[in-house]
C-alpha cells in the first residue's frame, strides 16, 4: 500500500499451489473459485497484483516502466536464473515467507 510517497509490499498468505492437500481442505469456496479463474498450469494461482495511484502522471510512462520490470519469455525459460538478479527492494526487507 502506498500514499504520499510511501510504499508497502506484503504477502497475503500461501498460494493454493503451495499448500498441502490438508491445507487446501480448509480453504473457503470463494478463494478456491478465485484461484480457479487465474490458474496456470506451471505456476498455479501464484500471481502479483499491483495498484498505482498517481496525480498528473502519464499512464503510458507508468505502463512502460512496469513492463520494463517484467521478465522476458527468454528469462522465464531460464528456470531459476532469475534468483541471481539484483533484488529491486535492496537489503532493507525480509522475505515474509518462502513459497514452494
Amino acid at each position: 500500500e502506498s500514499a504520499g510517497g510511501g510504499l508497502r509490499v506484503t504477502q497475503a498468505g500461501k498460494w493454493l499451489a503451495a499448500m498441502t492437500s490438508r491445507e487446501v481442505a480448509y480453504v473457503g469456496p470463494e478463494r478456491r473459485a478465485m484461484a480457479d479463474l487465474i490458474w496456470e498450469h506451471r505456476h498455479g494461482d501464484r500471481h502479483t497484483s499491483m495498484t498505482v495511484l498517481v496525480c498528473g502522471a502519464d499512464p503510458a510512462e507508468i505502463i512502460l516502466a512496469l513492463q520494463g520490470a517484467l521478465l522476458t519469455d527468454r528469462e522465464m525459460a531460464e528456470s531459476q536464473q532469475w534468483r541471481r538478479y539484483e533484488d529491486p527492494f535492496g537489503d532493507d526487507h525480509a522475505d515474509e515467507s518462502r513459497l514452494a
